[in-house]
């Protein structure tokens, strides 16, 4: 692909002198060029801010797959778990209004919320937003997997066949399900809809023009169609349903918007929360196990940025899409990054980090920052997962092995080095430890970890994998071999 023609980048900095605008502008143009190139995006949009607005934007790319017409910087993107960041904002607002209480049980605004809970102890809000409420990862019907697009309220209600895995407040255990409990609470707390919540609380006060939820029911004209690819190289268009969990991952967002929400953070003007609600939202938490890291409410804060800076940042992957969010509050600076490809968060972390250090360096008036580029998505996971084998062997568990779910995102059960893995969003295959009633356990580093995998069916060989933990999970229907 050829991008060189179709860049746009835009020196937009309010009130900001020429002296200071960006002079690392087209160096970051020429980067996310050849990144574009080096790994077939078909677009990729970036926007640096400070306090008073927009430093630099770059647009690269088209809004199709197919080519044809150029996206803008008011191009809508799916935004991922970015959107984590933005439902605890407005849980946030909610505080402040006294419509919510961080530390009071969930229950009090869902009274019907339920799930097994065999260790004592009460779920609350900040233990949802901060992931140590214990909940597994998706819940059984709504998640990631799911094209159904059920409500929100049904995905919430099917937590309660779900176990917890561990006390809560105890450990850090990242969750979709728990931010779907959170939107939840808002669409009971404010008597309207996840959506309505959002566009209320946060989009017009910080002046998120055309943000939305979900893709259902919206103009088609602006919406970038973002591009999925299996380990073996092919590709296809990403699919777009609505996802059940929206509060976890169902963002849509353009530049302009991306950039109003960076600048009303920054600022700290009471425009959208009051200043110690913000800085709440990266401020640490009190230490925990070594293992576990850093959250504030909405940001991840893992250590410090450059040796020397606070980062406070989110990073989303959603069918066809990666994004970076970073901001370092103290400096007064922003980031934020989308690239149309599956699985490419390695290289949109990079490429926003580098505009960060770029940013820093012209303040500091130091040299430009090398850029290095990250590795291509599957080009370490690619070896791994073809040794990793689905055919019929000799082994025990051989009847588990095989394709579950639909083509967009399977569940691959496979052999590798005599052992059963499994493959779940395209990645690694991660080793399965044998566990009690014929199930099986991911190890604590996976995407799934400390969760389990269970096969039902008569006959000879499993109709169904379910993942998760309890009475119910999510389940993947066996593929015809």
């Amino acid at each position: 692909m050829v991008f060189s023609s179709l860049a746009a980048i835009a020196l937009i900095g309010k009130g900001v002198a020429a002296q200071d605008r960006p002079v690392w502008g087209p160096t970051l143009q020429r980067i996310v060029e050849q990144e574009a190139s080096r790994q077939g995006f078909p677009s990729f949009a970036i926007v640096v801010v400070d306090r008073e607005g927009t430093l630099t934007e770059v647009t690269v790319g088209h809004r199709s797959v197919a080519g044809g017409e150029a996206i803008t910087p008011a191009s809508l993107y799916r935004t991922g778990s970015v959107g984590k960041t933005l439902t605890d904002l407005a849980v946030l607002v909610g505080v402040e209004q006294d419509r919510l209480d961080l530390d009071a049980d969930v229950r009090k605004y869902l009274p019907g919320f339920a799930p097994e809970n065999p260790f004592g102890g009460t779920i609350t809000l900040r233990q949802l937003m901060m992931h140590t409420a214990g909940l597994v990862r998706e819940p059984p019907i709504g998640s990631y997997f799911d094209a159904t697009s059920p409500t929100l309220a049904a995905t919430v209600e099917s937590l309660n066949e779900t176990t917890l895995i561990w006390k809560p407040g105890s450990r850090t255990k990242y969750s979709n399900a728990g931010l779907a409990v959170v939107g939840r609470v808002l669409e009971v707390a404010y008597g309207t809809s996840y959506a309505d919540v959002l566009r209320r609380l946060v989009f017009e006060p910080a002046g998120m023009r055309t943000a939305r939820v979900g893709r259902t029911g919206g103009d088609p004209v602006r919406l970038v169609e973002g591009l999925m690819e299996r380990p073996d190289g092919s590709t296809w268009p990403a699919p777009t349903f609505d996802l059940g969990m929206a509060p976890a991952g169902d963002l849509y967002a353009s530049l302009h918007d991306m950039a109003a929400f960076m600048t009303s953070l920054l600022r700290q003007d009471g425009r959208v929360a009051a200043q110690a609600s913000l800085r709440s939202m990266w401020t640490p938490s009190p230490p925990r196990d070594t293992w576990q890291w850093d959250v504030g409410l909405g940001f991840s804060l893992n250590g410090t940025f450059a040796d020397r800076y606070r980062l406070a940042r989110n990073g989303g992957a959603v069918y066809g899409f990666a994004t970076e969010l970073a901001l370092l509050p103290e400096e007064g600076l922003g980031v934020y990054a989308v690239a149309a490809k599956d699985l490419a968060n390695g290289t949109v972390q990079a490429i926003a980090q580098w505009a960060l250090l770029a940013a820093l360096a012209q303040q500091q008036g130091l040299p430009l920052p090398d850029y290095q580029p990250p590795p291509i998505p599957f080009e370490t996971a690619r070896s791994q997962i073809a040794a990793c084998s689905t055919e019929p062997d000799d082994l025990p568990d051989s009847r588990v092995l095989g394709v579950y779910g639909g083509d967009h995102n399977p569940l691959i059960v496979c052999r590798k080095d005599g052992k059963l893995h499994a493959v779940v969003e395209w990645m690694f295959p991660y080793p399965l430890s044998t566990g009690p009633n014929g199930t099986y356990t991911f190890p604590s580093y996976a995407l799934y970890g400390h969760e389990s995998l269970r096969f039902e069916g008569d006959g000879p060989n499993p109709n169904v994998a379910i993942l998760g933990v309890g009475a119910d999970g999510v389940r993947f229907p066996r593929q015809r071999q």
